[in-house]
């Protein structure tokens, strides 16, 4: 008696991952592999730019991270035409991870650990969804 695999493909929009599996056991999105998101494109210029914030914030200078972050929220979305097609789900987490760590900057006395948490969130995101040229 032969036994036939089924490859099974869940995709898990909400986490923009997905995962493959033979049954018969069932994969779910917990099981995705991390970095499995479809990628949004070249990020590089972004990765460079938050991380740029991301340092400037770790020294201190929350004014001067906040005018960066700004301006790399204002990049997103003139972008967003060209990398929102690619991942729909994808670049919309990643725009409010951004509007989230503007947010944190915005506050009247930025937290550190909050500013650096959704910095590194962002960061993190960006890299997770690069497709280099």
């Amino acid at each position: 008696m032969q036994r036939a695999l089924r490859l099974t493909v869940i995709l898990s929009f909400a986490g923009a991952a997905t995962a493959l599996a033979f049954s018969p056991a069932v994969a779910t999105a917990a099981d995705a592999p991390a970095g499995a998101a479809k990628p949004l494109g070249d990020l590089n210029a972004f990765i460079t730019i938050a991380k740029d914030g991301q340092k400037i914030a770790k020294g201190g200078d929350y004014a001067k991270a906040r005018a960066l972050v700004k301006d790399l929220e204002k990049t997103w979305d003139d972008g967003e035409d060209n990398f929102r097609p690619n991942n729909p789900d994808a670049w919309r987490d990643t725009d409010r991870k951004l509007d989230k760590a503007l947010d944190k900057l915005r506050d009247m006395k930025p937290d550190a650990a909050a500013v650096n948490g959704a910095l590194d969130t962002l960061v993190a995101t960006l890299e997770s969804l690069n497709k280099p040229k």
